[in-house]
């Protein structure tokens, strides 16, 4: 499943590059459009701080890291969708010391 995840991400990015530089869109029709897809710097952050990456086009150019002497931070939202049973998917990424640990309420 993890290898799913980071293969959607970038296969995301390189269509929008593609984009980006011809202007012609994908033939799935899926540059631009994720419909249930939540960024973690449009969440309510507390305890982390969002930052410009390069390249551009990976997680829309914005990228969260704990701030302050802390390494613990909240990120949270409320998803707008029928209530229901949902699959979720989560693609987190820790480039520091790959020891971190998270989780979903």
């Amino acid at each position: 499943m993890y290898q799913t995840g980071r293969f959607i991400v970038w296969r995301d990015s390189v269509c929008n590059f593609y984009l980006r530089k011809s202007g012609v869109p994908d033939t799935k029709g899926r540059v631009g459009k994720y419909k249930y897809r939540i960024e973690v710097e449009d969440m309510k952050l507390d305890g982390y701080k969002v930052y410009d990456v390069l390249p551009m086009e990976a997680s829309g150019a914005k990228a969260t890291v704990a701030g302050g002497n802390s390494t613990q931070g909240v990120a949270s939202t409320v998803v707008g969708v029928e209530s229901g049973r949902y699959d979720l998917a989560v693609n987190y990424y820790d480039q520091a010391i790959r020891n971190s640990t998270w989780e979903v309420y």
